[in-house]
């Protein structure tokens, strides 16, 4: 090649500068782990992914958008006063906000080149033996954030001898296209040029567990958002679709609907009775949002191995654990009220007024949650059968039932997987028999204004 005069290609390749200085551009901290080691400490810890910080920087969430301020950055070795990329920190914030693994802290005034995304054009490496579907689901992995995910269009091959572009209908082994993929919610992201933490993921089969393709963002679609929600970026509930929430979230499991909703960014909370296979949904969301605040309305008439394993399963998931009591005390209730009437006696609407609905209401009007979540399963009663996922609840608030349509045997072998307590052995006085509504699930339901 008698045109060419610069160097061979092994020598440009050994002298080229592939130095690229990460403490430079937007602030970028993936959450990796949520540290609560007790109620008095909730730090959260992961590897910087570009940019520097210090105390006092405000940050945005993200996905849920909300902001506040760097309160500490704590290491093993005490507090820093500054912190860079690539150093691995814990931070501790100035408010009480729900962030969890995948989750990602950036500056809050700075941050322009990383958005909340449900769709965005990528260059994929194909790297399974199977070919890739358009038809399937497969898991992304992005930072620490692990979601659904579809390649809904391949916009074309690249010939690697030739890097000409030709149309394609699928991807075959260690073959290159640029491809259109959805999400099944927004997730923090950005262009691979911008950040290679937060612009490059891999693809998993969710079958075979196997790493699919290899992939860097090219160009972000921030105008998608949750094709259940209308107005993510806003942190608001106002303009929730309920029909399309619920046709978006009906293939999806129980863990991405936990996902979907707390990236809303919504005030959230869990109800328990700590009856039989309660700990399902207890341990998903301890895992999933640690510091969400659990309820448990204590009626008094729990019976002790109902007690025992409450205290069991709080402290094995770090229960972030709120309890309501009613105004009237089980000993009261039995000295000069009658005790627990039968559920023919018309007393009995008093009682279950008294001892769960009354400190029910009292609790959701001083915890003021915007989504309420519920372990509530459709073969567990006729009116069951008829809830959806996403529905309108009490208060205002959107109440979300992501077991739903699990059976008793799927809850038996999350516990088995998990090596979760269960006990069986519950009773509540309030619906005194199989099959019967204790009111909460009954009381009016009402869009917040």
């Amino acid at each position: 090649m008698p045109w060419y005069q610069g160097p061979s290609l092994l020598h440009l390749l050994e002298d080229l500068n592939t130095h690229t200085d990460l403490t430079l551009g937007d602030w970028q901290l993936p959450v990796q782990y949520v540290n609560r080691p007790n109620a008095n400490f909730r730090g959260y810890c992961g590897t910087i992914a570009a940019g520097n910080v210090k105390p006092g920087d405000e940050v945005r969430v993200l996905p849920s958008g909300r902001t506040t301020t760097i309160e500490k950055i704590v290491t093993a070795d005490g507090d820093l006063t500054h912190a860079f990329a690539p150093m691995a920190i814990t931070v501790t914030l100035t408010d009480e906000i729900d962030i969890s693994r995948g989750d990602t802290l950036v500056d809050a005034r700075s941050a322009a080149h990383t958005a909340n995304t449900q769709q965005f054009s990528a260059n994929l490496v194909w790297m399974d033996q199977q070919k890739l579907s358009l038809s399937r689901d497969y898991e992304l992995k992005l930072g620490s954030k692990r979601i659904n995910a579809r390649v809904k269009k391949i916009h074309y091959q690249v010939n690697v001898n030739t890097l000409k572009h030709s149309s394609a209908e699928s991807l075959m082994l260690n073959e290159i296209g640029l491809v259109e993929l959805y999400l099944d919610a927004p997730i923090p992201a950005a262009e691979f040029k911008h950040s290679k933490g937060l612009g490059s993921f891999i693809l998993i089969d969710k079958i075979t567990h196997a790493t699919a393709a290899a992939g860097m963002v090219s160009k972000l679609n921030t105008a998608s958002t949750t094709a259940a929600n209308d107005n993510v970026m806003g942190n608001s509930l106002a303009d929730l679709n309920l029909p399309k929430a619920n046709q978006q979230l009906a293939s999806s499991s129980a863990e991405e609907v936990i996902h979907w909703v707390l990236g809303l960014g919504a005030k959230t909370l869990v109800t328990t009775n700590f009856g039989p296979q309660e700990a399902v949904l207890l341990h998903m969301i301890s895992h999933a949002a640690p510091n969400t605040k659990v309820l448990w309305i204590d009626s008094g008439y729990n019976m002790p191995q109902t007690y025992a394993f409450a205290q069991q399963v709080s402290k094995q998931l770090n229960l972030n654990l709120v309890v309501y009591t009613p105004a009237v005390s089980a000993a009261r209730r039995d000295a000069i009220m009658g005790g627990i009437p039968t559920i023919d006696d018309p007393a009995h609407a008093e009682f279950t007024q008294q001892f769960k609905l009354e400190p029910f209401k009292r609790a959701m009007a001083q915890l003021a949650p915007e989504v309420w979540l519920t372990a509530v399963r459709r073969e567990q009663s006729p009116l069951r059968q008829k809830m959806d996922t996403i529905a309108h609840g009490p208060n205002g608030t959107i109440k979300v039932s992501p077991l739903l349509d699990w059976s008793l045997g799927d809850m038996q072998a999350y516990l088995t997987k998990h090596g979760l307590p269960d006990e069986t052995r519950y009773f509540d006085p309030t619906k005194a028999e199989a099959g019967r509504e204790c009111g909460l699930h009954t009381l009016e339901s009402s869009p917040s204004n």
